[in-house]
């Protein structure tokens, strides 16, 4: 049906316009209901930096090329940084956000829940 959107890497300073339009050529093309906008975010809520898989963040996306210092940089570490980017991206009117974390370890599912 494709009633979901994301907007994954980008900050939620971009995704608010961007659902914006999202929803505005929702509307143009005269669909009911509204599109669910969900951005994926990176996350450390450890703050570890230890990166995906054990890599810092840059080492694994550095196939994305001059994108890799937006992602690597943006991924907010720490749960009082976890926690305002949350709000950020909820004051943008997202309506879910994906977490992922940077961090191959299960305890970070826990950090998280307790920074929210």
């Amino acid at each position: 049906m494709g009633d979901r959107r994301t907007a994954g890497g980008s900050a939620p300073e971009q995704v608010g316009p961007f659902a914006q339009r999202v929803r505005q050529a929702w509307k143009d093309a005269g669909r009911e209901g509204a599109p669910k906008i969900g951005p994926l975010l990176l996350l450390d809520p450890g703050g570890t930096s230890r990166g995906v898989e054990g890599q810092p963040p840059r080492d694994y996306y550095a196939f994305l090329g001059e994108w890799v210092d937006g992602i690597a940089e943006g991924a907010p570490r720490g749960p009082d940084a976890v926690r305002d980017t949350a709000k950020r991206f909820e004051d943008a009117g997202i309506d879910e956000l994906i977490f992922d974390p940077t961090v191959a370890d299960l305890r970070e599912v826990d950090l998280l829940a307790d920074a929210l």
